[in-house]
Order: structure tokens, then C-alpha cells, then sequence
């Protein structure tokens, strides 16, 4: 049951930062969790409860979402979701962790303390984050800080920032698990449990970050932004 109650608050707390941002959820839960349940266990939950939340979140916000800005994000993550998935289903992700991680603080550091210019990345680099990210999200469900600063070159309004990355978590979100029960075969029995006690957390999660999404100040939003690509950076790296 404590395992069970540590799930639950985990994954609670990360989904309230996710619904919050539009991301975040899988490297704020993995490092508490990884040191009680499997990784195969954790991952497709973390992507199912990600679903329970973003579905009616994107329903009640629908008309934020560019069609043109999505397909900017999601045509280079495509192709790079089937290299991750791979990996996953075959291979070992633990230096690819690091990799992406060491990627995403070398970002900070140029972005944050070289240019210093408005914390973007240009249209080509963007293109590069995005595709990195389908890696990543493939191999780890982690290709959130990769999304987000692609995102951030696309847009500037909260609402549409996190509609449009939640969009882009739903199309990959259905991918994996598709692979995941599908093609790779695997079981729904053995995540019934952990996912069925933290859907109550997964729901208050959502309602508490709507409310505090819609009364943060934009330019506080997007600082905090900043800030959760570098803890995911280093969450990557550690």
C-alpha cells in the first residue's frame, strides 16, 4: 500500500505541474518512483493518467490551438518517435538520458547566460529540438523540455503555449501506447493497479492547475518555463 500511496503522490504533484505548463510530468515522477516500480511499469501509467488530464483540458481549449504551429512541432517528432520506441522495447535509455540531458543544459546555457536574448531558439533549431524530442519521448516519455523550447519559438500567449504542446502530447501520447499494447504486446494487467489508485490524484491534479494556469501572470509563466527545462536537464543527467 506505501508503494502504492507514493504513486499516487507523485504522480499527483507532477501532473499538477504538467497541467499547469503543458509538460513536466514524467522527470518530476521518475526520479521518486524509480526507486520502488519498474520502469515499464511507470511509464505507460505516467502516460496514461497524462491522457486522463489532457483530453478534457484540450476540449475546453480547443480554439487555442494553430493548426500551422502544431504541424511545426509535430512533423520533425514523428520520425523521431519509432528511433525512441526502439530503443525502449530493445535497447538500453540510460545514456541517451544523459545525452539529452547534457543537450538541454547546454540550450540553458547559451539561451540563459550567452545570448540572452528572449530564452528562443530559431525556426531551424526548433526543428531540431522537435525531432530530438520524438527520440526522447520514445525512449523515456521524457521529450517534454525539447517540445517546450521548440514551443516557445512558436508562441508567446500562455494559453495557446500550453494547448499546443498538450496537443502534441496527445498525438504521441496515442502513439506509444499503441506501440506499447499493440505491437510490442504488452500486458494491461500489471498497470491496472497503480493507474486505477492514482486517477484520483490525476483528476484533483487537473483541477487544482487549471485554476492556477488561468491567475499566473504570463511573464512569471513562461520564467517558470525556463526553469523547468533546466531541472529537466539535470533531472536527465542525474
Amino acid at each position: 500500500m506505501e508503494r502504492l500511496i507514493i504513486f499516487g503522490l507523485a504522480t499527483g504533484i507532477a501532473n499538477f505541474a504538467y497541467v499547469i505548463l503543458g509538460f513536466g510530468s514524467t522527470f518530476l515522477a521518475l526520479p521518486v518512483l524509480t526507486y520502488s516500480w519498474d520502469l515499464k511499469i511507470i511509464v505507460p501509467v505516467l502516460i496514461m493518467l497524462s491522457m486522463t488530464v489532457t483530453i478534457p483540458l484540450l476540449i475546453s481549449e480547443r480554439e487555442h490551438v494553430d493548426a500551422a504551429e502544431l504541424g511545426h512541432i509535430l512533423m520533425p517528432i514523428l520520425p523521431g518517435i519509432p528511433i525512441g520506441l526502439l530503443i525502449f522495447n530493445y535497447g538500453s535509455s540510460d545514456l541517451l538520458k544523459k545525452v539529452f540531458g547534457a543537450l538541454i543544459l547546454l540550450w540553458v546555457l547559451k539561451t540563459f547566460f550567452i545570448d540572452k536574448k528572449n530564452h528562443v531558439i530559431s525556426s531551424r533549431m526548433a526543428l531540431i529540438f522537435s525531432f530530438i524530442g520524438g527520440i526522447a519521448y520514445g525512449a523515456l516519455s521524457s521529450g517534454g523540455p525539447f517540445f517546450a523550447a521548440a514551443t516557445k519559438s512558436l508562441v508567446t500567449n500562455k494559453k495557446s503555449f500550453r494547448s499546443l504542446l498538450l496537443t502534441a502530447w496527445l498525438f504521441t501520447d496515442s502513439i506509444w501506447l499503441i506501440n506499447y499494447f499493440f505491437i510490442a504486446g504488452n500486458s494491461l494487467k500489471p498497470l491496472l493497479q497503480p493507474f486505477l489508485f492514482s486517477l484520483p490524484f490525476a483528476l484533483v491534479a487537473l483541477y487544482l492547475g487549471n485554476y492556477f494556469h488561468n491567475r499566473i501572470n504570463q511573464k512569471v509563466f513562461f520564467k517558470i518555463v525556463n526553469v523547468m527545462i533546466l531541472i529537466a536537464g539535470i533531472s536527465l543527467i542525474l
